[in-house]
């Protein structure tokens, strides 16, 4: 297995907790958890590791102003000693990155502000061993079946209509 990374330095904010309901993001669980709130309110593209596609924990600036999550940064620095993406010519070395603190405050803001996940049951309604209670069955119906017996039925054909003529 690889090394882990480096902790950054002492002066660096601590890694945001976005756990999302439970859990670290680390987890395949927590995992799942954030790919559900980034389905439920899509961060910015700038949230966003440019190495992984995740939203940063962590966000490190190079000198040339690109931002990545700290610890593919990391990763990419001791593999390869130059700048991810071929953003910048010559060597990346880690005393050369910076914290971005504004980013990390959009993504804090935006994962404050992540609805939180509808209360749905585990199991499938189609699969729901016993009849559910009203409540559940309306949510788990179809939209036509939940607005009742009239749009159930079949609308009436309307007679096919042949194209214009021409006189």
């Amino acid at each position: 297995f690889a090394e882990p990374p480096p902790p950054p330095p002492p002066h660096w904010p601590p890694r945001l907790r976005l756990d999302f309901g439970g859990g670290s993001t680390r987890t395949r669980a927590g995992r799942r958890r954030q790919d559900d709130a980034v389905r439920r309110a899509p961060p910015p593209a700038s949230c966003l590791c440019p190495i992984t596609r995740d939203v940063m924990e962590l966000p490190a600036m190079t000198p040339c102003g690109t931002t990545y999550d700290w610890e593919p940064l990391v990763r990419w620095i001791q593999s390869h000693g130059t700048y991810p993406m071929g953003e910048c010519a010559g060597p990346l070395r880690l005393g050369d990155l910076a914290p971005n603190l504004a980013l990390r405050n959009i993504i804090e803001d935006w994962a404050a502000a992540v609805p939180p996940p509808a209360a749905v049951d585990d199991v499938a309604c189609d699969e729901a061993p016993a009849p559910a209670p009203a409540v559940a069955q309306r949510r788990c119906a179809s939209p036509s079946a939940a607005a009742g017996p009239a749009s159930r039925r079949t609308p009436r054909r309307r007679p096919a209509t042949s194209p214009a003529r021409s006189r």
